[in-house]
């Protein structure tokens, strides 16, 4: 199944056995804070999202939910994680790296994207960017292999990542979020894990940078110009605020969308609507969840 996509920010491989990707029972699980104010979003507000989080980064707390818990297929989301663990592991990002051959077979024989030829050398920083800013699942590859030395060791390491960070309702069976593979996130894990990227400060700059320019190479003399335009689509909600960055994510029928967003009023939220029925519908339930619940909207 080929993978669409609009402009995923940030934003694989297969393995067997579903034990190997579990989490070790001694984890502890993370939560996001809830408190009597937490809002369950009623019937009332026309949400198609299976599971969705309004979370208050000034206060710390939800504002509103519906089946946070819910598990739903993570798609694009994966790159959050593939992102943070590059990122931790890769201490040089002038450090050039080749796009093999091997990686674009790989990736077109899982219905993924190539964003850069054959045998051409990009820095790690390029990578970064063109991972998260047009979901170029050759980018992700290239860093996994950089970072641990192959794609079924980077999978491992996301899923360590997400266990060591207590997202018991998320699991990763790639590293570039092909679907049907078994992987799942829930919208209160995706805005723990958003959390943990922000706080990373080389995946902090990538993901709110919204445009690069990869640097020239043989193959492309002019660079590439990437940029993230699912945040401008975002910013096209007829709500006063600006989403700082927006992630799409589709696996199949099932769409959604993470965001930050800041109101008029100048408080910073965190945003997750997961299993829509349609990109337009993920929009439009962030649109309603900030009308609802977001005072000045």
């Amino acid at each position: 199944m080929k993978k669409k996509r609009l402009g995923a920010i940030l934003l694989a491989l297969s393995l067997s056995g579903g034990a190997v990707l579990a989490a070790p029972a001694s984890a502890q699980a993370a939560s996001l804070k809830t408190t009597a104010q937490t809002q369950q979003v009623p019937a009332a507000v026309p949400l198609t999202a299976e599971s969705a989080v309004l979370y208050d980064m000034n206060q710390k707390e939800v504002t509103a939910e519906k089946n946070a818990r819910s598990r739903v297929e993570p798609g694009d989301l994966t790159r959050l994680c593939a992102l943070l663990v590059a990122c931790e592991n890769i201490y040089s990002p002038a450090d050039r790296v080749t796009i093999t051959k091997d990686i674009q077979n790989t990736v077109r024989a899982q219905g993924g994207t190539c964003l850069f030829a054959a045998g051409e050398t990009v820095s790690v920083q390029d990578l970064f960017y063109a991972a998260a800013l047009t979901g170029a699942d050759d980018a992700v590859l290239a860093l996994g292999r950089k970072a641990a030395g192959s794609d079924t060791v980077f999978t491992l390491l996301l899923n360590r990542k997400a266990n060591q960070l207590g997202l018991h309702n998320t699991c990763f069976a790639n590293a570039t979020g092909i679907p049907g593979q078994g992987s799942y996130i829930s919208a209160e894990d995706a805005i723990l894990l958003l959390q943990a990227v922000l706080k990373n400060k080389t995946a902090y700059s990538v993901l709110l940078s919204g445009r690069w320019t990869i640097g020239a190479t043989a193959q492309h003399p002019d660079g590439i110009q990437i940029g993230q335009n699912y945040k401008m689509a975002m910013n096209l909600m007829p709500v006063p605020g600006m989403a700082a960055l927006a992630m799409s994510t589709e696996t199949g029928s099932s769409f959604g969308t993470l965001s930050m967003f800041t109101s008029w009023t100048g408080k910073p939220y965190l945003c997750a609507t997961l299993g829509s029925s349609s990109f337009a519908d993920s929009v439009n339930d962030q649109a309603n969840l900030f009308l609802s619940y977001i005072p000045g909207t």
